[in-house]
């Protein structure tokens, strides 16, 4: 992880919640993101990778990462509102990835 300040993010475990999947996120204080995707259908994909982390604010961080899948995700976390924007993009290969296209998501944040 590229650190560029040790946040309330490291070493806790959060919840997001978009429109069609949840994400449980687990933020190691060593830069790794564990994380588990669970959709709409019950299906569930899980990772961990390596993030940069940039600390905005008080309540405002900046996550990016890229998976094994290829995909990159990119998340502005608000703590005190609660709320997530990400943008996602997937490789043009894989066409049955959640990501195989650019797409930006809005979801609910909160710690576990």
């Amino acid at each position: 992880m590229e650190m560029h300040y040790i946040g309330p993010l490291l070493g806790r475990s959060a919840r997001i919640t978009f429109h069609e999947f949840v994400t449980e996120c687990s933020y190691s204080i060593n830069g790794q993101l564990n994380w588990r995707v669970i959709d709409i259908n019950g299906n569930v994909t899980e990772g961990c990778e390596q993030v940069s982390y940039l600390q905005l604010s008080d309540t405002l961080h900046f996550l990016n990462w890229q998976e094994q899948s290829g995909s990159t995700v990119t998340q502005l976390i608000d703590i005190e509102a609660g709320s997530v924007k990400a943008f996602c993009t997937g490789p043009e290969e894989d066409r049955s990835n959640l990501f195989s296209a650019s797409m930006f998501f809005e979801g609910e944040f909160e710690f576990a």
